[in-house]
């Protein structure tokens, strides 16, 4: 039965792969486009690792492990920890345990807390993450879609700060929320 949901998992997951492909291209992300290609073409060995490995563990660790892949990829080409994408390491682990078994979950679950905290220490650090384009963005926050950082610190590349203060350079602020200030606004 794991063995069909390894083979079923893999191959559905596949299938979307071309389908993101294009909406990335159609966003003007080659990169991001190119990040889940790999990722799709890297999904479409699941059935043979199963075959020759004959491994439903091996099959969740191939399988998470593509999805990972994907997940911090989208996420240095979009933006690091302000990215729409990190939430989605949760899946690693569930989808490593689903598959091969709670060692891979575990394994997965770990690895996807360290890639977070990896993102936002490299979001505090400055590291130069790239940037989804502004009509994007745009879409993004009109659809109500939030980055993944903490609901009390926000970035802002706009020409205002939230209190008003011109500004051309891109600002991060964060308050800890028991100590909001009468310009605070995550928005």
């Amino acid at each position: 039965m794991q063995a069909r949901l390894a083979v079923v998992m893999g191959l559905t997951t596949a299938v979307w792969g071309p389908v993101f492909v294009l909406v990335y291209l159609a966003a003007a992300m080659p990169w991001a486009a190119a990040v889940v290609a790999a990722g799709t073409v890297y999904l479409l060995t699941v059935p043979w690792v199963l075959r020759v490995t004959e491994s439903t563990e091996v099959a969740g660790h191939h399988t998470a492990s593509a999805l990972w892949f994907v997940i911090v990829g989208l996420s240095v080409f979009t933006g690091g920890i302000e990215s729409t994408a990190p939430p989605w390491l949760v899946a690693c682990g569930f989808l490593g345990m689903a598959v091969g078994g709670w060692r891979p979950g575990v394994l997965w679950l770990i690895l996807s807390l360290v890639t977070y905290v990896g993102l936002a220490l490299g979001h505090v650090a400055g590291v130069p993450y790239g940037e989804a384009p502004e009509s994007v963005s745009l879409w993004l926050r009109t659809t109500g879609a939030r980055p993944s950082w903490p609901a009390w610190c926000w970035c802002s590349s706009s020409s205002t700060t939230s209190c008003g203060v011109a500004s051309t350079s891109r600002s991060c602020s964060c308050r800890p929320p028991t100590a909001p200030s009468r310009c605070f606004s995550p928005t």
